[in-house]
């Protein structure tokens, strides 16, 4: 928006820039330097920032919707309220969010969670916990999900890289009760998963296999099984409408009351969790289509240029040679596991100009 001439204003209840970027992802897999380097680069564009502020308590949503100083609204809260297990208690007992935990160790804060980790879902996040535990001297981290490891909605290199550092993997399980002795966990019990369904809500409905229960124990439980957007700052009731499904862009549509400019929302609150690449592309349709709203003159006259796509060349459905990506560089994993610094180190010379080479050509279908 800055660069098409429009003064954005970001509201955030942190004193820095950045969200979960900065706030939960691990130092290992992202160094803040580097982020750093892209905040100024774009604070510098013109974008105002407003730090420590809660829309909905140091400033109500009326008051930027229909105080008069803004055009336009866009919601990108993410998904900042994480779902819990039954029976789990809270962080006095050792039962951890993982993002509330990866924010903690994140701001150097002390977290005490014994020798016995348990983590609780399958995804990237639990990755992270995972990952980060170890790095705090944890020795015993286990990733319990209901899904195989196959099925596991993580990506494989990071399950991969979570158990080379040497976490313990116990897939297509789920986690039947908790067992609390002195007001902190001690263990659960698990089953056996043979299947996961869903019901009517969309909500997962595993199918255990009766008789195969076990027990685990452990000290702490960190649960990273999904989380949900927070809209409770918002008053009135709303749906919404997709403006751009593929990119998770959609306008919010009230029920009753009317607001003098659009609100729109994007990224991870429309589409749910996703990347970090995947929800700055959210942004910038968002973006596209408020500027086409506001300046609708202005709008016609703009061209976005795409300035490195190559010539048209005609389509390949596959290359085995292009089909390969270049191996990164990275710490063995006996040594990344002792500290936060970055595990992977990119490319270099040779290894830049070929990756390059091969990301840049469009006519691929592989």
């Amino acid at each position: 928006l800055a660069q098409l001439g429009i003064l954005p204003v970001v509201f955030d209840e942190r004193a820095e820039p950045g969200g979960m970027v900065t706030s939960a992802i691990p130092l290992f897999r992202l160094p803040r330097d580097e982020v750093r380097k892209d905040l100024d680069f774009i604070l510098k564009r013109g974008v105002e920032f407003r730090s420590r502020v809660r829309v909905g308590e140091d400033v109500s949503f009326d008051e930027i919707a229909n105080g008069g100083e803004f055009d336009a609204v866009l919601i990108s809260v993410g998904t900042s309220r994480p779902l819990r297990l039954p029976q789990a208690g809270d962080e006095r007992q050792g039962f951890f969010d993982a993002l509330s935990f990866l924010e903690r160790v994140n701001r150097g804060e002390s977290v005490d969670v014994g020798r016995r980790v348990v983590i609780v879902g399958g995804g990237n996040v639990a990755m992270d916990a995972a990952r980060t535990a170890l790095r705090l001297g944890v020795s015993d981290v286990t990733i319990v999900c209901l899904e195989k490891r196959s099925e596991m909605p993580a990506f494989p290199w990071e399950v991969e890289e979570a158990l080379e550092e040497g976490a313990k993997l116990l897939d297509g399980v789920a986690v039947k009760k908790f067992f609390v002795m002195k007001n902190r966990v001690a263990g659960f019990e698990a089953i056996e998963v043979e299947r996961i369904e869903f019901d009517k809500q969309g909500r997962i409905n595993p199918i255990t296999v009766p008789g195969t229960e076990f027990e685990v124990n452990c000290d702490t439980v960190i649960m990273a099984i999904g989380s949900r957007p927070d809209f409770s700052f918002i008053p009135e009731k709303f749906s919404l409408k997709p403006v751009d499904a593929e990119h998770g862009v959609a306008q919010l549509i009230f029920r009753g009351k009317k607001y003098k400019i659009p609100i729109y929302a994007c990224g991870d609150c429309v589409k749910g969790p996703s990347t970090i690449v995947e929800a700055s592309a959210s942004g910038r349709y968002a973006a596209l289509n408020i500027f086409s709203s506001i300046a609708v003159k202005e709008a016609k006259k703009v061209r976005l240029k795409d300035n490195y796509r190559r010539k048209n060349e005609p389509p390949l459905e596959d290359d085995e040679v292009l089909r390969r990506r270049v191996p990164y560089r990275k710490k063995e994993a006996s040594e990344a596991v002792r500290g936060f610094d970055e595990v992977v180190a990119g490319y270099t010379g040779v290894s830049v100009r070929r990756e390059c080479e091969r990301c840049a050509r469009c006519n691929l279908f592989l």
